[in-house]
């Protein structure tokens, strides 16, 4: 029964959260209805668990009166109107730019203008502590209600023949205006940025990053230097040297850019987010710069940069670690043959993923742990035990493990089965990346090629095989091949 509006917002608070929730509906002035109290309680303890019913909650809330599902479902409704006044009135206690919109937003209405500006500078203040992209939209709302407010001015004035310096309220709406504009095409440009940075930018429309790059350029440049007192030429900055870096990783100057923000011991200024996207697009750096070159002090400072993360709790959302970079930190240990760090990390860090991926990504890091040892029975069985769900991430390279592990226990009739699954399984899913479908089918075919391979043609499928490189699991296919080649010579 969680599919009740009530019971998930509920399942959302936190234990002090539910604790000062049920203080607030004792009070008069928020709710006379005291049922709403003794609902809140008999859910508190029972809910996490699912373990409550619709007739022992009528029981206790109305002391074991006849049964009335329309009398309980009017309870339901009334105390979730409840729960998100509370919501709204906690969060405007946590958030105090929040506050300040709400404020402005009453002296707006009434043209009360020395204390509508009182409060939009409070607003000004607070969103600071935002990351940098959501300090542009909030900048651009504050740009349009300030143009608002002089609009608004000048008809109340004019209606009411009141005196007042029509050239001032005009300068006024001009320099809204002017505002609004700028911050609008500050925050298109890095919307922009930052939403390529997150995907692969070499798809990006030549033509449209020429424009984009021009913007940016012109807004870095000194025609925009009064924008220094939102430190937004900084904001732009990073987003733009993590583009820049991203579509050419060979892009010293963007990498060092980066480099000086992340070693500044006045990064706290910079958000946490903001941080986070200054590390992970230099560890992209890193990462290219060691497949190229092999130098293993790139792979160095990438490991150091994942000790900062974790040192520095960026990675770290409601107390756990973003799932994905677990993942990446523990396959670079794994991957580079650091097996008893890597092994070390999953034990340490295991309860700090995310309580809804925690099963699959536990015993998915386990099993690729269990492959590096070639103890591929182990493997298999944490492979089984991960729950199936397409919408996990790592779902579909968990099923390319898969065909790893029944490829080296020498399972052919299972394995081709599998893969014909798996195959069947990409072709219908729409969520995954394209480029990344392909190169899961790329894989799947060329498992299938090799166990069907006769040992005269493996020379000439090697061949095949090492021009199509790289691709998915190129060195363990690689190898393969290696064992096929050398036991059919």
């Amino acid at each position: 029964m969680s599919n009740y509006k009530l019971i998930k917002t509920l399942l959302l608070l936190e234990k002090k959260e539910m604790d000062s929730l049920i203080e607030f509906s004792s009070y008069e002035l928020f709710s006379k209805n005291k049922a709403i109290g003794k609902l809140l309680l008999y859910l508190r303890g029972r809910m996490k668990k699912n373990n409550w019913t619709k007739k022992e909650c009528y029981n206790h809330v109305f002391s074991n009166g006849e049964f009335d599902d329309v009398r309980l479902r009017q309870l339901f409704s009334a105390t979730l109107k409840l729960v998100e006044d509370f919501i709204a009135f906690y969060q405007l206690k946590k958030k105090p730019y929040l506050k300040s919109q709400v404020l402005s937003d009453f002296y707006k209405d009434e043209l009360e203008a020395d204390l509508f500006e009182h409060h939009n500078k409070k607003i000004e203040n607070n969103i600071q502590s935002l990351d940098f992209n959501a300090q542009y939209l909030e900048r651009m709302k504050l740009a349009c209600s300030r143009m608002e407010f002089s609009c608004t001015e000048v008809d109340y004035h004019l209606e009411n023949s009141y005196k007042y310096k029509r050239g001032e309220i005009i300068q006024e709406q001009i320099k809204s205006f002017n505002e609004m504009v700028v911050v609008l095409a500050m925050n298109l440009c890095v919307s922009y940025f930052s939403s390529k940075v997150n995907i692969i930018t070499i798809q990006s429309d030549i033509e449209e990053r020429d424009l984009f790059s021009q913007l940016i350029q012109l807004l870095l440049s000194e025609k925009y230097n009064f924008l220094d007192q939102f430190n937004e030429q900084v904001a732009v900055g990073l987003n733009y040297y993590q583009y820049k870096l991203y579509l050419n990783p060979e892009d010293e100057e963007s990498y060092l850019f980066l480099k000086k923000i992340i070693d500044d011991p006045k990064n706290k200024e910079v958000p946490s987010y903001d941080l986070y996207g200054c590390y992970i697009t230099a560890k992209y750096f890193n990462t290219m710069k060691y497949k190229k070159t092999g130098n293993m002090s790139f792979l160095k400072t990438h490991m150091i940069m994942n000790q900062d993360l974790l040192d520095k709790k960026l990675i770290f959302h409601k107390g756990n670690i973003f799932t994905l970079e677990f993942h990446i930190i523990f396959r670079l240990l794994m991957q580079n043959g650091y097996l008893e760090k890597a092994e070390a990390f999953l034990e340490k860090y295991r309860n700090k993923i995310d309580e809804k991926y925690r099963s699959f990504i536990y015993n998915y890091c386990g099993a690729q742990l269990n492959f590096q040892k070639n103890d591929f029975e182990a493997s298999l069985k944490q492979i089984h035990e991960m729950p199936i769900n397409k919408k996990y991430p790592l779902y579909f390279a968990s099923k390319r493990l898969e065909l790893q592990v029944f490829y080296e226990l020498g399972e052919w009739d299972v394995l081709e089965s599998k893969i014909n699954a798996f195959k069947v399984l990409l072709s219908r899913d729409r969520r995954i990346a394209t480029k990344r479908k392909a190169g899961y089918k790329e894989f799947a075919n060329l498992v299938l090629r090799l166990i069907r391979m006769d040992d005269k043609k493996i020379q000439k499928f090697k061949k095949q095989v090492l021009s199509k490189r790289p691709f998915i699991e190129d060195a363990w296919m690689v190898e393969k091949i290696e064992q096929r080649f050398h036991h059919a010579g």
